[in-house]
């Protein structure tokens, strides 16, 4: 592939990212103006589960909504944690079941860490290439 090739592609996916940053926030905002016309969803109002509604010729559309959770902070999770478990055994077995922890690397820490720590740690790590990031910039001007 020649150079100008490679600058044809390169435009090709530049326009392909500007058409799908237009299109995904075209269709966010029709998907939202669907749930507040159609199923009468007011911003913010929690709903959860499917809905159904007719439309002409016998068409229907269905709406799915969901509820996300998550914690305001890990020290406010923490603390809530911590009362709980503070009222006895069976209630510290509830506190443990309510609340999943998910393990994450520090890549930092895992490349500063000592040779035998990294190869124990190292046998349970999944390396996978990631999607690449492209960005495209002017020549700089003349001075």
């Amino acid at each position: 592939m020649n150079d100008d090739e490679k600058a044809a592609l390169v435009g090709k996916w530049a326009n392909a990212r500007k058409e799908a940053a237009a299109a995904t926030a075209t269709e966010n905002a029709l998907r939202r103006l669907v749930a507040d016309v159609v199923f009468d969803l007011g911003e913010g109002e929690l709903r959860e589960g499917t809905e159904h509604r007719p439309l002409p010729k016998g068409w229907k559309v269905s709406m799915v909504s969901k509820i996300n959770h998550s914690f305001e902070s890990v020290d406010a999770c923490r603390a809530a944690l911590e009362a709980i478990e503070a009222l006895g055994p069976v209630e510290e077995a509830e506190a443990a079941r309510m609340v999943k922890w998910k393990p994450e690397l520090s890549l930092s820490a895992y490349k500063a860490a000592p040779e035998n720590l990294r190869l124990m740690l190292g046998r349970v790590i999944v390396a996978k290439p990631a999607m690449p990031t492209l960005e495209i910039k002017p020549p700089k001007a003349p001075k």
